[in-house]
């Protein structure tokens, strides 16, 4: 499509991922506020002009608009749990999460560990340091209660601290797959000093398990 453009609630919204799956197709919508939902809100997304593309350069194919409009409901799948789990030897606490069929969100207390790194600059070859906050064990993924296991969950999402003073740390994920939420069984993330590759399998045993119930 030459042009595309969406709203929630009237308010303009990100667009990220326009691509086409077969005779679907795919964008997703980015919320300007990380603790906001899409659910119940009124999307209208517009297409202008079915075009076909070879490197830059645009031919159009339909020259037509289209404009849908539709207002997404919510799961009643989504469950809520609340924990007090303490991940190893890290200083995270996992206290809560919310998961639906398609997608999960975590929350820790952790209070915050600053963390130096040095670095040298590309252009002036001088050597700086930059300072991040330690993150929580990184969220592996998903026991089934049928013994299922199933790794590399991520299809975009978000994580970092509340806010500047908080100790509370969220994690939102967007899943690349749809779970049968009833039947989860634990939630697995990293062990502290495991370091996987791209060809690396993981399992339980690299991991903390923390039970569903």
């Amino acid at each position: 499509f030459d042009r595309i453009s969406a709203t929630l609630d009237g308010e303009n919204t990100n667009i990220y991922g326009g691509s086409f799956h077969g005779n679907e197709y795919h964008i997703v919508l980015s919320l300007s506020e990380k603790t906001d939902s899409i659910i119940g809100k009124k999307i209208q997304v517009k297409l202008t002009d079915l075009c076909d593309s070879e490197k830059t350069k645009l031919t159009k194919i339909v020259d037509e608009n289209w404009d849908l409009t539709w207002t997404l409901e919510g799961s009643r799948e989504i469950k809520t749990y609340e924990f007090s789990e303490k991940l190893g030897d890290s200083s995270a606490t996992l206290t809560g999460a919310e998961i639906s069929p398609i997608s999960l969100n975590l929350t820790f207390q952790m209070p915050r560990t600053t963390i130096k790194e040095t670095y040298i600059d590309a252009v002036t070859k001088e050597e700086g340091i930059t300072e991040t906050y330690a993150e929580p064990p990184f969220l592996a993924g998903i026991r089934m209660k049928d013994g299922a296991l199933y790794t590399i969950l991520f299809n975009g999402g978000h994580m970092g601290y509340r806010d500047d003073t908080s100790d509370i740390y969220e994690v939102s994920i967007i899943l690349n797959r749809i779970l049968d939420v009833s039947n989860i069984d634990s939630l697995l993330f990293l062990k502290e000093g495991v370091n996987l590759d791209s060809e690396s399998e993981i399992t339980e045993d690299l991991c903390y398990s923390v039970p569903v119930k």
